[in-house]
């Protein structure tokens, strides 16, 4: 329990319940399009605002995420990102707004996983310069902008504030298909 009485997102995102339900939740979005699950999993990433666990499926790997409240926009923003700007982000399969799940395709290795922050410039470096195609926006990002939940005051401290728009240790769970 966190001090307020809430439960402890982490403990409720590694819980198997909560996994067993991620798992049930992916089959069910991809099932229709002919995807299936072949059952390794690995939850890569418990924190209190989000949680992530990889499946591999009959077409490769994707992404489920859990998002807190602090970041249960994220879904809707990837999404009006690539009607924006196809290829910014991974692909955006299925998500639900009131529970703050998404899945995603794999976008391939981590950009920690092959580089230290350092060698990126920092935040905004020389690695994320696909981010800058978004620099300059239309006008017609601002209204998708607002709506995914951002809060306003947050936006205005924001680098893009005239556009209204801007842009750890693994958890060791893992289950192998034997």
């Amino acid at each position: 329990m966190c001090p307020d009485g809430t439960p402890d997102p982490v403990a409720v995102w590694t819980s198997s319940d909560f996994i067993e339900s991620a798992r049930t939740w992916v089959a069910a979005q991809l099932g229709p399009g002919g995807i299936r699950l072949t059952g390794e999993w690995q939850q890569t990433h418990a924190r209190v605002w989000s949680s992530t666990i990889r499946f591999e499926t009959t077409a490769g790997r994707v992404w489920f995420k859990v998002n807190g409240p602090g970041t249960a926009y994220e879904a809707k923003l990837v999404a009006l990102l690539d009607e924006l700007c196809p290829g910014l982000a991974s692909q955006l399969l299925a998500y639900d707004d009131a529970l703050a799940w998404s899945i995603t395709r794999d976008g391939g290795p981590m950009l920690r996983s092959k580089t230290k922050p350092a060698e990126c410039g920092g935040i905004g470096g020389g690695c994320f310069l696909d981010t800058a195609r978004l620099s300059s926006p239309s006008p017609p990002i601002v209204p998708g902008c607002l709506p995914v939940g951002r809060r306003t005051e947050v936006l205005s401290n924001s680098r893009w504030s005239s556009t209204g728009c801007w842009t750890s240790s693994p958890v060791s769970q893992s289950n192998k298909a034997g």
